[in-house]
């Protein structure tokens, strides 16, 4: 069964784009369907909070790759 947080990247066409994530200096090459890969995995408290906000941004009709983004700097940050 496919998460929610995948099914909403597969509905907006993005789960295969790749990005690049700027952090001290260094880029950083990642894709949609890694950054959902390490929220299926995060803790409860956090995929509550990200499938929260996933939703907000859908309603208002947002841009899920600007989230997204910030989700994969905050991952580098904390990771490397």
């Amino acid at each position: 069964m496919k998460s929610f947080y995948r099914r909403m990247a597969e509905e907006k066409g993005i789960l295969l784009d790749s990005f690049q994530v700027e952090v001290d200096g260094l880029v950083h090459m990642m894709n949609v369907e890694q950054v959902i890969q390490l929220i299926e995995v995060a803790p409860e408290h956090e995929k509550k909070h990200i499938k929260s906000t996933f939703s907000k941004i859908d309603f208002h009709n947002g841009d899920l790759m600007h989230y997204i983004k910030f989700l994969a700097r905050t991952f580098i940050k904390l990771h490397y």
